[in-house]
């Protein structure tokens, strides 16, 4: 008799995890996420040689090794893949530093982005989650939320099956050298923040631009400010076309400020008010 193969709910995580066995990896960070992420490599990448470093001194689990004080970013290249906590300021941006770097955010994605929802911004995240949440929990039973609203996205992995809908929260440091995305990108507003991590506008409206780009899906996104009308001017055609743009304006005010915003949907939001004059 044929025996029945019980279902792995991580086979697409460990498809991607599986790659990090035999390779010197560092988990960049040790908070919730890099627990987390420690955690996850330790069962779906077992052959994995794990580091975990952080300005703080740590406990870790025996046979991991950690790097601990002033110097806990130093000797980057001597790993092969760096897995960095959001929030931390990466201090060596050469390439051949950036071309070793991931995060808990990319490798998830990279496993399940096809049934993903992301919504960023810098202001309204988390209720804007939660009621994308509760409206496809309404529809979809067993629809998870994660992300910076506080669940690492590694700790689901384990209800995830292939018809699961995900929410996720993400901030502006969870896409810092992101380059992978949800297939819907929900983009709430763009305002000059968290340049003590950013250091430039410049820099911190493209991590948005790279979000956008990277989404195989939707585009969704206001126009309603500045920030958001830099990132509309990041995008090129074949994103732009696959982009609903909402605002509060006319679409020809939109069209003037972004002129190849011409290729997304534009919808116009008015109040009752509005309507009724």
């Amino acid at each position: 008799m044929e025996k029945k193969m019980d279902f792995d709910a991580q086979l697409p995580l460990r498809r991607v995890l599986e790659k990090l066995n035999g390779k010197k990896v560092l988990i960049m960070g040790y908070g919730r996420e890099g627990k987390a992420t420690l955690e996850k490599l330790s069962e779906l990448a077992p052959e994995a040689i794990l580091t975990v470093s952080d300005m703080k001194e740590q406990t870790l689990p025996e046979g991991v090794r950690g790097v601990f004080g002033e110097g806990y970013q130093d000797h980057l290249t001597d790993y092969d893949v760096i897995i960095k906590s959001p929030g931390i300021v990466l201090t060596d941006r050469r390439p051949e530093v950036l071309e070793r770097l991931t995060s808990q955010t990319e490798l998830f994605l990279a496993a399940y982005r096809d049934q993903t929802v992301g919504i960023t911004g810098t202001k309204g995240k988390s209720t804007t989650t939660s009621l994308i949440w509760h409206a496809l929990q309404s529809v979809y039973p067993g629809t998870l939320l994660m992300g910076n609203i506080g669940i690492p996205a590694f700790l689901q992995a384990d209800q995830i099956g292939k018809d699961t809908k995900i929410v996720y929260e993400l901030s502006c440091h969870q896409l810092e050298f992101t380059r992978v995305s949800p297939h819907i990108a929900i983009l709430l507003n763009l305002f000059e923040d968290h340049l003590d991590h950013y250091g430039t506008p410049e820099r911190y409206c493209e991590a948005f631009v790279a979000y956008a780009s990277h989404a195989r899906g939707h585009i969704v996104m206001t126009a309603d400010d500045p920030g958001a009308l830099d990132v509309l001017r990041g995008l090129d055609d074949s994103v732009m076309n696959r982009t609903v743009i909402y605002t509060t304006h006319s679409a020809q005010m939109v069209l003037d400020a972004v002129a190849q915003a011409a290729g997304a949907a534009i919808v116009t939001i008015t109040s009752e008010s509005e309507q009724a004059g």
